[in-house]
């Protein structure tokens, strides 16, 4: 959810918060497009008080929801901000021509965005990324980083709006791009992890108040029973020898290698919270036990033992003694991979996302097809526009798959498996995954003890290539 504003930029305060679907009709609809209209004139003609007009247009937090837009300090980040949107807010400012640079962005990212549409002033364009992860203060910066480095390499990005509490202006744009179902999650590298705040926990159960006894007695577990007991990740059995999609709860225990005194709390407290999720049958003891030997080893100093217990009994007798607790934190992971195939880090990002741009597009076809039969059965026309007011989904999306049946994912994972089976090594690239590049002749005759994987090179790659 994003805070929208009213009455401009000095105005602090949200009038209400709006999902992604409202976003896009305001930007379609923008109640101040004259304004809007004005604005760009001016651009274009040179006169810089475009500037001090965009002040006072509507806004949004793009990247969060907050109480007041004010999130510089600490204290007032504590104060005000209430969960992060999901989304990372990217704007691209002084390009040549806006609508062709906007058509162009959607050609080379559309399967990775979730929103593309002109910038208020129309001297550029507006981009949403729906992020996986849990988002904070802590964290933000080597998100917005990390996508600006990989995904947009090869864009000139405006520098000055990477702050978790920037404001987008609410621009007007009759046709913007807009996908629900694409997200990406973004690998942070191990020594940059940032803890997530309580907040992002969605949980409430830390400001209930309750008897702080745990239900049951502790007693020291030894280091080799508890951790063959613990989980820290969703089990899943993939029976495939390579790859299977289906959908699983996606929950991990991760922590940083040094975990400050500033951080520990939030940490500490998450922590318990993934400990509870995937260990149901165990004791309290094994879950401390586990926390303690985090502590211990990870903790930059360790927090001292009675404080470290007294958390652990806090939070831990909070979960049990709330009938109506639940984890509401969960995420889902469709793409699985054997962790007995060779394949490397590399290759399974390639492939997953091969797959899971079918499985989304499928979501976008079938909505269609459903519009399509709505439409018919009403008598109406089953116009481009039409379709995009039925189903949320852009014009673009309906130019794209309007002709489309879905794609069989049961096959094309059969196919995916039957073609990775080699031990073959393969890496990643635009068509296919090689060792290296060989300069092999194209014909179909090929030198008597030429290696296997020279004649499954072809076949792999007129795969990928339909992919």
């Amino acid at each position: 959810m994003f805070s929208y504003f009213e009455k401009g930029i000095t105005n602090l305060i949200p009038s209400k918060t709006i999902d992604l679907g409202q976003l896009v009709k305001l930007i379609k609809t923008n109640p101040k497009q004259s304004l809007v209209n004005e604005i760009r004139e001016l651009r274009l003609k040179g006169d810089q008080t475009y500037k001090k007009k965009k002040t006072f247009l509507n806004y949004i937090t793009p990247n969060c929801s907050v109480k007041k837009r004010s999130l510089k300090e600490q204290e007032d980040y504590t104060k005000n901000f209430i969960a992060s949107s999901s989304y990372v807010y990217f704007d691209f400012d002084d390009v040549v021509n806006a609508k062709e640079y906007k058509e162009y962005f959607i050609s080379k990212y559309g399967h990775l965005v979730s929103l593309v549409c002109l910038s208020s002033g129309a001297g550029g364009i507006s981009v949403l990324f729906k992020i996986t992860n849990i988002i904070d203060n802590n964290n933000f910066y080597d998100i917005w980083e990390i996508i600006k480095t990989t995904y947009l390499k090869e864009e000139q990005v405006d520098i000055k709006c990477k702050n978790i509490g920037r404001a987008m202006y609410l621009p007007y744009d009759t046709e913007p791009f807009v996908n629900y179902e694409n997200e990406i999650t973004v690998d942070i590298p191990l020594n940059k992890e940032k803890n997530t705040s309580k907040k992002q926990l969605n949980q409430s159960i830390l400001n209930k108040k309750y008897n702080n006894t745990l239900i049951e007695p502790l007693s020291n577990i030894e280091f080799e029973e508890f951790m063959d007991k613990i989980v820290t990740k969703t089990p899943v059995v993939v029976n495939n020898p390579i790859v299977e999609l289906f959908a699983s709860e996606k929950m991990d225990v991760t922590f940083p290698r040094e975990i400050r005194d500033t951080k520990k709390h939030s940490i500490y407290t998450i922590i318990i919270h993934k400990l509870v999720f995937l260990n149901p049958q165990l004791t309290a003891s094994y879950l401390f036990s586990y926390l303690n030997f985090i502590n211990n080893y990870f903790g930059k100093p360790p927090m001292e033992f009675k404080k470290l217990l007294d958390l652990f009994t806090f939070v831990y007798s909070s979960i049990k003694n709330d009938e109506n607790y639940e984890f509401k934190n969960k995420k889902y992971k469709y793409v699985h991979f054997n962790s007995n195939s060779k394949l490397t880090g590399g290759e399974k990002r390639y492939l997953a996302s091969k797959i899971n741009g079918k499985r989304r597009s499928n979501t976008s076809i079938e909505k269609i097809i459903t519009a399509k039969e709505e439409l018919k059965s009403q008598g109406l026309k089953t116009t481009q526009k039409a379709l995009a007011e039925k189903t949320g989904l852009s014009i673009s999306t309906i130019k794209r798959h309007i002709n489309s049946e879905p794609v069989d994912l049961e096959k094309l994972v059969i196919d995916v498996n039957e073609l990775y089976t080699d031990e073959d090594p393969i890496v990643d690239g635009d068509d296919v995954f090689l060792s290296n590049r060989h300069n092999v002749s194209t014909d179909n005759i090929f030198h008597p003890e030429c290696p296997k994987w020279v004649y499954n090179y072809y076949e792999k790659r007129d795969y990928l290539n339909d992919l």
